[in-house]
């Protein structure tokens, strides 16, 4: 069984800010409340029982002042960035249990709903369309870059490298998504980070990009259950579209 696995965790980055690195780990919201109050003060004063004729009887004075409230609040810019699938089983693809048909050099699978149904047996014959989903959950846009745990060499033990891969390919999940920097071109994975998108948009509307996959697995590969984490890291934009 091949499984492509990803963190349950949202993960939050440091917000942009003159006294912070570009590089966000978490939300910060600060608030300032300030306020007075309006103080009211009446003062009576009554004067005595016998009073000359000339002289008011009652005598009232009073004094009072009214002030207004200010609420303060300082919003950072922020990035925050999740795989937002529906469930946890939702948060990996698994392709299932498969071989390669004798004759055949590879089987080759994909994400998006493919496989050579010549070569391919067992599950892979019949792949059903599956994707991971990232969505940009900050107030600011964000550079989004993918790391992965393992490469197609690791993966598949000593098989023949010509006849083994494991892709990726990121796409809009809305339509805009990805404001600048994306390429829908299928692109061998590996030990480091890898740019996807170079500015997601956090706009409720169009804020999620697809992530999809695909293996070539070759016929010598050997026996076991398969597996790559992958994850997911954001920083502050340099562009400035919203």
């Amino acid at each position: 069984m091949i499984s492509l696995k990803k963190p349950t965790k949202p993960m939050n980055l440091k917000p942009r800010h003159s006294n912070h690195n570009n590089k966000l780990d978490f939300i910060v919201f600060s608030a300032l409340i300030l306020f007075s109050i309006g103080l009211f003060y009446s003062l009576f004063n009554f004067i005595g029982n016998a009073i000359p004729p000339s002289s008011p009887q009652i005598q009232i004075t009073g004094y009072s002042t009214s002030g207004t409230g200010n609420v303060l609040a300082e919003v950072l810019d922020t990035v925050s960035i999740q795989f937002n699938n529906a469930s946890p089983v939702d948060r990996s693809i698994n392709f299932g249990s498969g071989y390669v048909n004798v004759g055949c050099n590879y089987c080759e699978i994909s994400s998006e709903g493919s496989s050579d149904e010549n070569c391919c047996e067992g599950d892979w014959r019949n792949i059903s369309q599956d994707y991971l989903l990232l969505e940009n959950i900050g107030n600011i846009g964000a550079k989004i870059m993918l790391a992965f745990s393992s490469n197609a060499s690791l993966l598949f033990g000593n098989a023949n490298s010509e006849y083994s891969s494991i892709k990726y390919k990121a796409v809009d999940n809305e339509t805009g998504s990805c404001m600048v920097g994306m390429n829908n071109s299928w692109f061998n994975i590996g030990q480091s980070t890898f740019d996807i998108c170079d500015h997601l948009s956090h706009n409720s509307n169009n804020n999620s990009i697809r992530i999809y996959f695909k293996l070539r697995i070759p016929n010598d590969a050997l026996f076991d259950i398969k597996g790559v984490n992958v994850n997911a890291v954001g920083e502050v934009s340099q562009y400035e579209y919203e």
